[in-house]
Parts: structure tokens; C-alpha cells; sequence
């Protein structure tokens, strides 16, 4: 279950990355079609301003929350990459230590550990 949690952290983050940007997506063509659909209800004279500021408020909507979930991520990738590298730090180490353990029993040198 906690084997390998730096890469289900990241893993993670970009599923809630993707996840959030999909919404960003769902909620600027929401805000296109219902504004437009409402548009329907104004005067003749407004409604091609009306369907002009939909689009463009929908296109915002997609743009800025897809930018906002892509920044918010960033912590948790880089949390789960610094879990990763912190992993192959103390792997590294424990190498490094039987290595140096192993050369010094052989020469009769003692490493205090």
C-alpha cells in the first residue's frame, strides 16, 4: 500500500492536473451554450454582442481553469518527486555503506556506523 509512494503521489497529482483541467473544459462549453441559449431571450440588437461575450467568457473560463489546475499540482508532483529522490538517496546510501563495510572487513579497518 505504501510501497512506491512518491510515485502514486505523482501519479496523483497529474490525475487531479487532468481532472481538474476536463472541468475547466466542461465548465467554459457550459458557460458558452447557456449564456447562448439565453441570448434567445434578448433583443435582436444585443444578441450578437451577447453571443460574442459567451464565447469569449467561455474561452477564459477554459484557459484560466486549466491554467489553475495545471499551477496548483506543482507542489504535489514536486512533493512526490522529492519522496522518489529521497528513496534512491537512502538506497544509494545503504549501497555505499555495504560497499565501504565489506572493503573495511577485509582489511581489518573498523567503520563505526
Amino acid at each position: 500500500m505504501f510501497n512506491k509512494i512518491g510515485k502514486k503521489i505523482k501519479t496523483l497529482a497529474t490525475v487531479l492536473c487532468v481532472t481538474g483541467m476536463v472541468f475547466a473544459a466542461i465548465g467554459g462549453i457550459a458557460t458558452i451554450i447557456v449564456t447562448i441559449a439565453a441570448s434567445s431571450y434578448a433583443t435582436s440588437e444585443t444578441t450578437p454582442l451577447l453571443i460574442v461575450v459567451a464565447i469569449l467568457a467561455g474561452l477564459i473560463i477554459m484557459a484560466l481553469g486549466a491554467l489553475v489546475a495545471w499551477i496548483s499540482c506543482f507542489y504535489s508532483y514536486a512533493f512526490g518527486q522529492l519522496v522518489d529522490n529521497s528513496d534512491k538517496l537512502v538506497e544509494n546510501t545503504d549501497k555505499l555503506v555495504k560497499a565501504l563495510t565489506s572493503e573495511a572487513e577485509q582489511t581489518d579497518v573498523y567503520i563505526e556506523q
